[in-house]
């Protein structure tokens, strides 16, 4: 199983971190994500040895146990060095902004409960970001709800 944790990299359930409940997760370092960079980036993890070392091949072009031997096609996938590095000194902190994220859920969940329901959690659920969801309203407030189109056209009409 792989597991996409791109909007839950740090979330826990039960104390077991998301990305070590399948095969192998992958999450994305675009600065909207949880643990986001100033530019594209990603990271696969495994505790697999042989899948680990499959998907280094690809990350540097293919490459098989010697350098200079491409055993299958691969991409030039790493991180530069300045992205890496702001991710280093972000991972540092990462369990502070969690932490920090959760005050600010906190306070809007008890500032805005008559009129926001959020999302229940299982239990044993330490989110890493912030689940809400608007599902109650006034009657004034759903007829001024505009509705939007998230992909125009849709993805089974586009060209």
């Amino acid at each position: 199983m792989v597991a996409d944790a791109a909007q839950s990299f740090g979330t826990s359930l039960d104390n077991r971190r998301v990305g070590t409940m399948g095969d192998a997760t992958n999450t994305g370092f675009f600065p909207a994500k949880p643990l986001g960079c100033y530019g594209e980036g990603g990271a696969i993890f495994s505790d697999d040895a042989g899948l680990v070392e499959t998907l280094r091949g690809h990350r540097v072009h293919g490459q098989g146990s010697d350098k200079y031997d491409n055993v299958r096609i691969g991409i030039n996938g790493r991180l530069d060095t300045p992205q890496a590095a702001i991710l280093l000194e972000k991972l540092a902190i990462f369990p502070d902004e969690i932490e920090a994220r959760q005050r600010v859920v906190d306070r809007y969940q008890a500032g805005l409960s008559d009129i926001v329901k959020t999302l229940h959690l299982a239990p044993g659920c330490q989110p890493a970001d912030a689940p809400l969801s608007r599902t109650r309203y006034s009657g004034s407030d759903r007829r001024s709800c505009a509705p939007r189109r998230e992909m125009t056209p849709s993805q089974n009409r586009a060209p």
